[in-house]
């Protein structure tokens, strides 16, 4: 890429300073520059999506109020974020089914269980319950009111 970008520069010069050495050496380290900051610009640009967000997490889990956890993989950080920006409003079955819906990658079925004051939530896919089964707990209690019990 630095080099298209050193050659397009070039090309766009007068043809008295494509001959200069002193030229050539100044847009082969400008256009290394322009590249790099390309780069950087790239990577930030990615920050803006939680989904391709790595470093810029950080950000996203102090506006969603979330306390960052280090330990935990780009994923699993990502799928709390999601969470916590789908778990506002009124709980319901739609509510309930987009939040745990953002830890998992397969399908599930939430079943509402009143008279037991019970939400079920059911993975119907291949991939059976998921490893971070601990993560959905707790975004799920947190948006759910007190009476209510999960269960998976």
């Amino acid at each position: 890429m630095m080099y298209e970008l050193y050659e397009n520069m070039m090309y766009n010069l007068p043809s008295f300073y494509q001959e200069s050495k002193v030229v050539k050496n100044l847009m082969l380290e400008e256009s290394n520059e322009f590249g790099e900051l390309s780069l950087v610009m790239q990577d930030l640009l990615l920050q803006f999506f939680i989904a391709t967000a790595t470093w810029g997490l950080v950000y996203w889990e102090n506006t969603a109020g979330i306390p960052t956890d280090l330990s935990l993989s780009f994923e699993d950080r990502r799928s709390l974020i999601t969470a916590k920006l789908r778990g506002t409003g009124t709980v319901n079955k739609t509510m309930i089914s987009n939040v745990a819906s953002s830890f998992v990658r397969g399908s599930i079925v939430v079943h509402e269980l009143p008279l037991n004051h019970e939400i079920n939530i059911e993975f119907i896919d291949e991939n059976g319950i998921p490893a971070n089964i601990e993560l959905i707990k707790q975004a799920l209690q947190e948006i759910l009111p007190a009476h209510l019990q999960i269960t998976f």
